[in-house]
């Protein structure tokens, strides 16, 4: 998937069952650890033998696994085939007229409809297979079907013209344009701006992961890369004319650093704009550092030349490596809002989340918190030494004709 210029072509359809043993630490204190480890051992070849032979098994932890295959399924095919895995895994627990109190639960998650990132995916699963659980328990009825994301019809069975027709039409009419968040230190003062692609559509706000999917699907990934750029340079050089110390983040995909003329593509639009290219920060994908670094590090370390800064994105929003963090040069780290929403209820989350700022600091790397949206979460960041700080509680995206008011209001220009 990660390879290819056309991920969701040879991905899709990609569904993950993530399935797991009721009460793990209760019944292991009951047996002890070697007999869980067999039982185990017994869930993992049981599992194995009753997936489809071109499905992947995986255990992730204790008595957690993950089976992800590739088959296009119905959702009624789809929840026999992980009732049958579920029953199979039960067996494990059972022999002759003797059987162990043992409930196993699973969740559903799909790409790239719940998510475009491995990690994440995971973690849909895993939180859907916990509400299943709940729900068992509770008697309360269990997690209707997924609804489908808003402009999912609009790209539905398209042909690569016909999506290629709604981009156009899109950037034409302004149906596709830019928004900019603001990024606040923890005293309040505004220090730049991260820019998100919109895309809006007969009064519909289309998420990112739907028409982010239809456009590489489309092969139009590109054009939609060059136009986030351009407009975000070029409102970077604007918004330096009225502060020259503010900064802008923009999105930059595998997908556009892996084209081999993406440096000379940058340049030319770096030189068309006029931008400052040391207020410019280039946000990089979490999942790069496990899935593509290999592919894409000259690229990056080229960019590093040129004076750009670069941000590690998404950070805590899948299975995060500190150890392949020092293989780029990372500037900023930025926190996921997935993983600093639990801020104020997650212990867990609080004690990972200042340990990670301490260890970057160690190595002078700033680090931003993204999806502040409450004082609470706010408060305990900017507590633990996190350095900047966007999201709702700190203002939402706004338009580009906005800008100039909004650095004046917030910057005390005059």
């Amino acid at each position: 998937m990660q390879e290819s210029d056309n991920p969701d072509k040879v991905c899709r359809p990609f569904t993950i069952i993530y399935l797991a043993l009721d009460r793990f630490d209760t019944i292991t204190r009951s047996i002890g650890h070697k007999s869980m480890d067999l039982f185990i051992q017994n869930m993992a070849h049981r599992l194995r033998e009753a997936a489809d032979p071109t499905d992947m098994v995986a255990r992730i932890d204790d008595a957690d696994f993950v089976i992800l295959f590739k088959r296009k399924l119905a959702p009624e095919a789809e929840k026999k085939y992980a009732a049958k895995l579920v029953k199979e895994a039960g067996r494990a627990f059972a022999a002759g007229l003797d059987s162990m109190n043992a409930a196993i639960y699973y969740g559903t998650a799909h790409y790239p409809l719940d998510s475009r990132h491995g990690g994440e995916l995971i973690a849909i699963a895993e939180e859907r297979m916990s509400k299943a659980a709940a729900a068992a328990k509770g008697g309360q009825p269990e997690e209707e079907e997924r609804t489908p994301l808003p402009g999912e019809e609009i790209f539905r069975d398209k042909s690569k013209d016909e999506i290629i027709a709604i981009f156009e039409r899109a950037i034409t009419d302004g149906s596709l344009h830019m928004a900019y968040q603001p990024c606040f230190t923890a005293d309040r003062k505004l220090t730049g701006f991260e820019a998100f692609l919109r895309f809006e559509k007969n009064g519909i706000s289309i998420p990112p992961q739907v028409f982010l999917a239809a456009s590489e699907n489309a092969g139009y990934m590109r054009r939609v890369g060059s136009f986030s750029l351009e407009n975000s340079l070029s409102a970077l050089t604007a918004i330096n004319k009225i502060d020259p110390e503010l900064t802008m983040n923009i999105n930059i995909s595998n997908y556009q650093l892996r084209e081999s003329d993406f440096i000379q593509a940058f340049q030319n639009i770096v030189s068309y704009t006029d931008c400052n290219v040391k207020n410019l920060i280039l946000d990089l994908q979490e999942e790069s550092l496990i899935s593509s670094l290999a592919d894409i590090r000259m690229t990056i370390e080229e960019l590093a030349t040129t004076g750009v800064k670069m941000a590690l994105d998404n950070f805590g929003r899948g299975y995060s490596s500190f150890n392949a963090i020092p293989l780029l040069p990372v500037s900023v780290l930025k926190l996921d809002g997935n993983f600093t929403s639990d801020l104020a209820t997650d212990a867990t989350v609080r004690i990972l989340t200042r340990s990670a700022i301490t260890l970057m600091h160690d190595i002078d790397i700033t680090v931003t918190a993204t999806g502040v949206g409450q004082e609470d979460q706010f408060e305990i960041l900017a507590g633990s030494g996190c350095d900047r700080f966007q999201g709702l509680f700190m203002g939402a995206a706004i338009a580009p004709d906005e800008l100039e008011e909004f650095i004046h209001t917030h910057s005390g220009l005059s």
